[in-house]
């Protein structure tokens, strides 16, 4: 029983609110709601406050969240929704929000409770799984085998990871279960909603005190030693992780320097971080990096800087390559071309560095020159290009309307999805040449060295030519749980159009790509897309170093299942020819 307690550790900031708090116990003459009832008004609520949400009818999202929050910090939110009021989320439906209520959903966001779309919909009512889902998220508990050995059937799930969230919950004591029926999107109700609260707070409370005095039993006949600060300790489920937490406190309690040299544990903290990220980018996944707070601006993907106008990424095999040459940038003079693997800046070699590494080596005053030793694997041979750096303003997307015989064109060229804002940019565009005085008869999106960027950009691009209600494309996450983006607002045009790829067109680019093939929306001309099928999440750790993690989280496929890279339906490597076939296949359309 010991170790199966032990199994159960509860995440973060929530157990410093667990241990010796009161607990609530029935007695003969009390029924369940009065219990909850008790518990939670000597947390901190009111009776007329629990009143008043037992007698709503249902809970929005951002009041469920709120009230979760409360009770998880005994009624001292508003104490910590400063610390997370910096931190980003994608969700943009947050504008008739108060700032105290973005915040809240800003730290839910950040203890990972809220999932990763475009839309939250906070004033929508929320759901019984959802109500399921988010606690047990922000308490931090697993779905532990401990914990749903007696598998309910729930027939009225089809998800597995509902399946089990809907088992963990009953066994915490979720109201209004059967073996067979969860009823998920049925709306919770305030009644019910109460009764989960009490249920799943006072379930970790207990489990808490259990654990520390498991705590204190193992570790009586030891030497009289100072402990290290229990305020110190994160706890985690992961016995590897909960080692280099209990190691580091250990080093903070301990450590003397016998040369009287000033420890500085956020540098220690840093280089811990950069040799599991570097160890993590060479072993598992070439995607992943870590960025400390001192080279964060650097990082940034700033409109304006000094450079030579190319963005990096990173292979699967480590090495360090350009993905997108900007238009008119130094860059293109020097005559760099997306997939360009750099072997070398200036005299340095680059040889196990992050592309942060790189981008730091490539920027430099305006004016000066940057020598870079590359490979270019379509003529395999090793080249030396110089680039003169300059000031540099990306050109996120670059259109113009082109007559072709008697007809006229949008072509718009999309140099990246980096940053947020490009499609509407692409939309202003779109809207300016169908007001024009010549109107225009199609489209051409060129997106040739077009290396990805942000999944949101590229899916308000699929959104534009879509109907509404049509799966775009779908991410399989390490569980093996599927998310899938739907179209939510109908095509913004029916004009034909052609898209131009070759094979620096990669990520987001090849999202884009495998929608409008497989939906047979546009026609695709030029080469085989790159290839990268996967997606990576960025992490912003504003709670420790303010620094950045980034790593793979998903693959993505096609709405038919289909993984990258894409053939074209007219497959030319000719530059000229994949715009002059462009043109003409809108011309008979």
């Amino acid at each position: 029983m010991k170790k199966a307690l032990k199994n159960l550790v509860i995440f973060g900031f929530l157990a410093i609110y667990m241990f010796g708090s009161t607990m609530i116990y029935a007695s003969e003459n009390q029924t369940e709601y009065q219990i909850a009832d008790a518990y939670l008004k000597d947390v901190c609520f009111e009776y007329s406050y629990l009143d008043e949400i037992a007698g709503q009818r249902n809970i929005t999202r951002i009041d469920a969240l709120e009230d979760m929050l409360n009770l998880i910090t005994a009624c001292k939110l508003d104490n910590f929704l400063s610390k997370y009021s910096q931190t980003q989320t994608p969700y943009q439906d947050l504008n008739q929000l108060t700032e105290k209520e973005k915040n809240i959903i800003k730290m839910a966001y950040f203890f990972g409770a809220l999932p990763d779309k475009d839309f939250l919909l906070p004033q929508r009512f929320i759901s019984r799984i959802d109500a399921a889902r988010i606690a047990i998220q922000l308490y931090g508990i697993k779905v532990n085998p401990l914990l749903t050995e007696s598998q309910n059937l729930f027939l009225d799930i089809q998800n597995e990871d509902d399946k089990l969230i809907a088992n963990l919950a009953k066994n915490i004591g979720f109201p209004g279960t059967d073996s067979d029926k969860f009823s998920p999107f049925v709306l919770m109700n305030g009644e019910d909603f109460l009764m989960w609260l009490y249920k799943i707070d006072n379930s970790v409370r207990l489990l808490n005190q259990s654990i520390k005095n498991l705590d204190t039993e193992s570790s009586s006949g030891q030497t009289d030693q100072p402990a290290p600060n229990p305020d110190d300790f994160t706890n985690l489920s992961d016995a590897n992780l909960k080692e280099i937490v209990e190691i580091w406190n250990l080093v903070k309690t301990y450590l003397v320097s016998p040369t009287d040299k000033e420890i500085d544990y956020t540098d220690l903290e840093e280089a811990v971080l950069q040799n599991l990220f570097q160890e993590l980018n060479q072993t598992v996944d070439p995607y992943a990096y870590y960025v400390p707070q001192s080279l964060l601006e650097l990082n940034n993907n700033t409109d304006e800087y000094e450079g030579i106008g190319a963005s990096l990424s990173i292979n699967e095999n480590g090495e360090v390559y350009i993905d997108t040459v900007f238009t008119d940038s130094p860059a293109e003079k020097a005559g760099l071309k997306a997939l360009d693997i750099i072997r070398k800046i200036d005299n340095t070699e680059i040889k196990d560095m992050t592309t942060t590494d790189v981008a730091q080596l490539i920027r430099g005053k305006a004016g000066t020159s940057v020598k870079l030793t590359i490979y270019r694997s379509s003529i395999k041979q090793e080249l030396i290009k110089t680039a003169i750096r300059a000031k540099i303003t990306l050109t996120l997307v670059k259109s113009e309307i082109v007559k072709y015989g008697d007809k006229y064109f949008l072509n718009s060229i999309i140099n990246t999805f980096n940053k947020e804002g490009v499609i509407d940019i692409f939309e202003e565009h779109l809207k300016t040449a169908l007001a024009s005085e010549t109107g225009i008869d199609g489209i051409v999106i060129d997106l040739r060295g077009n290396g990805g960027g942000l999944v949101s950009e590229v899916n308000k691009l699929i959104e534009m030519f879509l109907p509404e209600g049509k799966k775009g494309f779908s991410f399989v996450y390490n569980n093996n749980s599927t998310e899938s983006f739907i179209t939510e607002t109908p095509a913004e045009t029916d004009l034909p159009l052609a898209v131009i790829v070759n094979n620096a067109s990669a990520s987001a680019s090849e999202i884009f790509v495998g929608a409008m093939q497989d939906f047979g929306r546009g026609y695709i001309v030029g080469e085989k897309t790159h290839g990268k099928f996967v997606a990576q999440q960025l992490f912003n750790l504003d709670k420790t170093t303010k620094a950045e993690v980034r790593f793979t989280i998903a693959k993505w496929y096609s709405p038919k299942g289909r993984l990258a890279p894409y053939t074209p339906d007219f497959v030319t490597s000719d530059e000229n020819n994949q715009l002059t076939s462009a043109y003409k296949w809108l011309a008979t359309q």
